[in-house]
């Protein structure tokens, strides 16, 4: 989300050169009046009431604000923003400036479903109730819940509910939405996109898959310190640290503006072809096309 913020933000385009923006979604701003209620509700959630509440907030400790939910983002409010990312795509204003590159993951969805299904409660190494999966289901996609289990039906025949239901919330919330986005922005400027499908041999949870955020252990050339607490990573193999090593000057290439300082052929994301560089042991271009995000198109 933050860099579809300066993308469409004219103020912050002195700041940065190039962009690589990872796992980005289909961000819409709220409006102005949905932004200011929600702040005044999330502060009666803390205590502070319409009595001098920004005084009230001011005093707030870190660790309550940490833990007290609400909504958190951008709003059009007229001023900075005036439409939401997605709109400013479709019409070519942001920032077209330097490189820009944009990126998903294998399972989007793996890591938020490990925390939906209660971590070890319910893990995907054990079968997952069916009456849990329909329950979750129908909170998240009520009247269409009936319409979302038949597009991945076939996903929950092979591979269980567990499964089924991390790539349902994946493709909804990340994949699809990033799919769409790359042609939006390949439509004005040169895009360059990427797929990082690599399953890590050495860690405690194999299961979570290539999932999100799962490339920044590999980017940073550390899987201990970027991603024990998170994802579980306890090491590399020797192959792993090679696709580390380049996917960390690849991205310093991007940095310094110039892709082929990292030596790795990258062609331009353009349709028909939707050339993407996969990111794995045999890092390859491959032309990629999903279907299923044909359920799944851009909101307005």
């Amino acid at each position: 989300m933050s860099c579809y913020t300066h993308l469409i933000l004219k103020n912050s385009w002195p700041y940065y050169n190039n962009a690589i923006i990872q796992s980005p979604g289909g961000w819409n701003f709220v409006t102005k009046e949905f932004a200011i209620d929600a702040g005044i509700k999330w502060a009666e959630s803390v205590g502070c009431t319409a009595t001098d509440r920004l005084t009230c907030l001011q005093a707030l400790n870190v660790t309550t604000v940490n833990l007290a939910p609400g909504y958190y983002g951008p709003c059009i409010d007229g001023k900075l923003f005036t439409e939401s990312p997605i709109s400013s795509f479709r019409k070519g204003n942001f920032n077209k400036q330097g490189l820009l590159v944009l990126g998903s993951v294998l399972c989007e969805g793996c890591i938020g479903t490990w925390f939906n299904f209660g971590e070890w409660e319910h893990p995907p190494t054990q079968p997952l109730p069916d009456s849990l999966y329909y329950n979750a289901m129908q909170k998240q996609w009520k009247d269409n819940a009936t319409q979302v289990e038949s597009w991945y039906e076939p996903i929950r025949e092979s591979e269980g509910n567990w499964r089924a239901y991390a790539e349902m919330s994946g493709d909804s919330s990340i994949k699809c939405a990033s799919y769409w986005v790359s042609f939006l922005l390949s439509s004005h400027k040169t895009l360059y996109r990427y797929w990082f499908t690599h399953d890590p041999q050495v860690w405690n949870w194999t299961f979570l898959n290539a999932t999100h955020t799962g490339e920044v252990p590999f980017v940073f050339y550390n899987p201990v310190k970027v991603a024990s607490n998170w994802l579980g990573y306890s090491g590399f193999t020797s192959e792993e640290y090679s696709l580390a090593k380049q996917m960390a000057i690849l991205w310093a290439s991007v940095a310094y503006g110039d892709i082929s300082r990292s030596g790795i052929e990258w062609a331009p994301f353009s349709s028909p072809d939707n050339t993407t560089l996969v990111l794995d042991l045999n890092i390859r271009l491959e032309s990629i096309y999903w279907p299923i995000c044909n359920y799944w198109p851009l909101a307005s």
